[in-house]
């Protein structure tokens, strides 16, 4: 492969549970890390287009306790 093939950034399907519902999205697969050096000295902005796994557990963990955010509005930033 050529180095610009290995530096494309590819999408994919992505599929996760949160409590009892199912969700598909489309996100950036993996990417090394001189990619995403690579891509941020371009400023190519792909953070918010990637599901992180930090999201995730906020999310189940919120869902096991929901004592902690009763009655609150709940909005998550950068939970990679």
């Amino acid at each position: 492969k050529m180095e610009d093939e290995e530096d494309e950034i590819e999408y994919e399907p992505e599929e996760f549970i949160v409590g009892e519902k199912s969700y598909s999205i489309t996100t950036v697969a993996y990417l090394p890390i001189h990619v995403l050096m690579k891509n941020q000295g371009q400023g190519v902005e792909i953070s918010g287009q990637k599901l992180w796994c930090g999201s995730l557990c906020i999310i189940q963990y919120l869902i096991n306790y929901p004592t902690i955010v009763a009655n609150s509005l709940v909005i998550e930033l950068g939970a990679g």
